[in-house]
């Protein structure tokens, strides 16, 4: 049964023994399309922003299905072509960094995205 997504480099060589327990992994799957982006967030900023209130009052530009847009600008300043929706927060903060975590969608079909890019958001 095909897997959707793209493939590591393989961590075995051909003739190589494998065995259906082994501890150590053949190559990983990665999906492309959609894609999440995860999005650190100072609290400072959380609470500047106030995001539940600004989607509450209707200041946060939303899709169709009501979701709060994003914007993606890749490292070379350029924007990333479709925009994304936003899909959750965290619910706790980072003891350790004193940050939070937001998670967007993004639809991907040229693969343009990939993961370990860094990037930058922008709630609309």
């Amino acid at each position: 049964m095909p897997i959707p997504g793209a493939t590591s480099r393989s961590a075995v060589t051909v003739g190589a023994l494998v065995t259906a327990d082994q501890g150590s992994l053949m190559l990983t799957v990665t999906q492309l399309d959609p894609i999440y982006v995860d999005v650190v967030q100072p609290t400072t900023t959380r609470l500047r922003l106030r995001l539940r209130r600004e989607m509450a009052a209707g200041t946060l530009k939303r899709d169709g299905s009501g979701q709060a847009e994003v914007r993606l600008l890749l490292e070379d300043g350029s924007e990333n072509g479709a925009p994304g929706t936003l899909e959750f927060s965290e619910v706790t903060v980072s003891p350790d960094t004193n940050i939070v975590t937001l998670r967007a969608q993004f639809p991907n079909p040229d693969g343009t995205l990939m993961p370990g890019m860094f990037v930058r958001a922008r709630l609309e």
